[in-house]
C-alpha cells in the first residue's frame, strides 16, 4: 500500500528531521518540495475537499497555515509492504495502522515545536488507497501548474 504523506508550511524546517523518521519507518520512494506560492489555499481545499472535509474546517485549518511565511510543502510517498488494517470510528472506515500511527507522532513531536499548532497542520498523510490515489493526482496537477 503506498501513502503520500504532506509535511505544511509549519513544519518546513523540521522537513529533514521529519523525513528521517518516515525513512526510518516506511520505504519512500519519492520526496519533493513544491513551491506553491498563490496556489497555496487552493491545493490546501483541493486535498481535504477530496476527503469529503466540511468547508468550515478546511477553513479553520487554513487561517492557521497562513500565519507562516512559507507557502510550499514536502511531501513523502511512502510503501508499506504489509499494512493492517483497523477500523477508524471518527472516518468510519477502515485505515492503515502504520499510517495512523505515523501521523499520531508526528502531531505529538511537532506540534510543541510550531508556534500556531492547530491539529492537522503539521501533517497530512492519506491512509487508505482511495485516499491516496486521489492525493497523488491533486499533488501531481499542482506539480505542473507550478512548474
Amino acid at each position: 500500500m503506498k501513502s503520500v504523506f504532506v509535511l505544511w508550511n509549519s513544519v518546513l524546517d523540521f522537513s529533514n528531521e521529519i523525513n528521517k523518521f518516515l525513512n526510518n519507518e516506511f520505504y519512500v520512494e519519492k520526496t519533493n518540495y513544491i513551491n506553491l506560492e498563490q496556489y497555496y489555499s487552493q491545493f490546501v481545499n483541493d486535498l481535504y475537499y477530496s476527503e469529503k472535509m466540511e468547508p468550515s474546517k478546511i477553513e479553520a485549518k487554513l487561517l492557521t497555515m497562513l500565519k507562516y511565511p512559507q507557502r510550499a510543502i514536502v511531501y513523502n510517498i511512502v510503501n508499506i509492504e504489509k499494512p493492517t488494517d483497523i477500523f477508524n470510528q471518527y472516518k468510519k472506515r477502515y485505515v492503515c495502522k502504520e499510517i495512523e500511527n505515523a501521523k499520531q507522532y508526528l502531531r505529538e513531536t511537532y506540534r510543541t515545536k510550531v508556534p500556531f499548532y492547530t491539529f492537522d497542520t503539521v501533517i497530512h498523510a492519506s491512509d487508505d488507497e482511495i485516499e491516496y490515489q486521489n492525493n497523488n493526482r491533486i499533488i501531481s496537477l499542482y506539480e505542473d501548474l507550478t512548474r
